[in-house]
């Protein structure tokens, strides 16, 4: 999900405006955030290890590919169709 700048800005205001009308609640919010973040961070680590994986799964494939193309003998089209 991506913002606009002025959208990020918006939400920025949104929630200085909130504090300044609730600052009991800033404490609350602010572990609110703190937890998401872990949570997401969390994710994204696990995230990005699965893809680091799979980049390696992908590339030793396409090696197996590439020895398998160049160890068996190429196409050859029928004597009939080279004369075009």
């Amino acid at each position: 999900m991506s913002h606009t700048p002025l959208e990020l800005q918006f939400d920025k205001e949104r929630l200085r405006r909130y504090l300044q009308e609730h600052p009991d609640r800033a404490i609350e919010l602010a572990l609110n955030y703190r937890e998401d973040f872990s949570l997401l961070a969390t994710e994204y680590k696990f995230l990005e290890k699965e893809n680091q994986g799979l980049r390696q799964e992908n590339q030793a494939l396409q090696s197996q590919l590439i020895k398998r193309r160049k160890s068996s003998p190429s196409a050859k089209l029928p004597d009939f169709l080279e004369k075009y």
